[in-house]
Formats: C-alpha cells, structure tokens, sequence
C-alpha cells in the first residue's frame, strides 16, 4: 500500500505537468491531418450516409446474431471497407498532385 510521500509525489507531478503545459506558448508542432473548420463536400456525405443505410440493411436482411456473421462480413462489411479505401487512396493521389 503506498505511503503518504508516494501520493503527495504523484500529485505534485501531475499538477507541475498541468500548469508548465499551460505556461508554455508554443504552438502544436505538427499540423492536424483533418479540421473541423474544413466544409465536407456533398459527395463525401453521401458515401458516408449510404456507408451506414448499407451495412444496416444488409445486417437486418442477414441477421448475422443466427449464424450468418461471416456472410454479413463478406456482404455488408468488406465492400464498404473496401470503398473507403479506393476513395482514400484516390484521395492521397489528388493531393499529391496539388
């Protein structure tokens, strides 16, 4: 069972931590890969909207909890991840060329 100095060592840590990561002015180091600022086009809202009608509908047609969840992965699952990758590399090939 830790002591009383073991405690008060810990919370002195934490606190000098708290208060010296407030202190310091510098900004991030690394730019964030996405903002929340940034406006999503209508495109991508779509995918994202039929991304998920998909998979539920596929899940209450299947209704993969009676013995049907490997059919429910190659059905539902895999094609959207694998759309989402084919956009997300395309994606990092257009932003290449910018």
């Amino acid at each position: 069972m830790p002591g009383i100095n073991e405690i008060v060592l810990v919370v002195v840590i934490a606190v000098a931590i708290f208060f010296l990561a407030r202190k310091s002015r510098r900004g991030p180091v690394m730019k964030p890969v996405f903002s929340f600022k940034e406006k999503m086009g209508g495109w991508k809202r779509l995918a994202i909207v039929a991304s998920i009608l998909w998979t539920i509908l596929i899940g209450a047609y299947l209704e993969p909890w009676h013995n049907n969840a490997l059919q429910f992965i190659y059905i539902g699952i895999i094609p959207v991840a694998l759309a989402w990758g084919i956009a997300w590399v395309i994606e990092g090939y257009r932003k290449e060329k910018y």
